[in-house]
């Protein structure tokens, strides 16, 4: 598999990733906005180091990852890895839930009530498989 360097973020990644901006950062990953080239989508790809006191945190994400396909998750399209980190590639949502609710005000009980659903139907998908979801 072959890696090119993005001058912009410093990431490790396959040729067919464009970079559109970056997303955010912590203490020990960065998370920037590509276009995926072959499949004309935008994806989230995140750089976890595993140059830290704890690598193997990363090492548990990907894992957690990789277990939970469902349709009220983001998805996990790829992953690999170089000399000081992981990457992850995800699908890039629109917005959080947050943006989503301020750009749509919830207008009625059945709303909240089928927005609620689709939260607690992820959570107890990852409960089920052991996860334990941190905020």
């Amino acid at each position: 598999m072959s890696l090119v360097k993005c001058d912009k973020t410093g990431f490790m990644v396959k040729p067919r990733y464009s970079h559109i901006g970056t997303l955010g950062a912590g203490v020990a990953s960065t998370v920037a906005c590509f276009s995926d080239t072959i499949k004309k989508q935008n994806v989230a790809i995140k750089r976890s180091s595993i140059k830290t006191e704890n690598p193997n945190q990363a090492f548990r994400e990907l894992a957690f990852l990789r277990m939970c396909n469902h349709k009220h998750i983001i998805k996990l399209l790829d992953a690999w890895r170089d000399d000081t980190a992981l990457y992850f590639v995800q699908e890039m949502g629109t917005c959080n839930l947050q943006e989503y609710l301020e750009g749509n005000p919830i207008q009625s009980m059945d709303e909240v009530a089928r927005l609620s659903a689709q939260i607690f139907s992820g959570v107890h998908h990852i409960h089920k498989l052991q996860i334990i979801h941190a905020v």
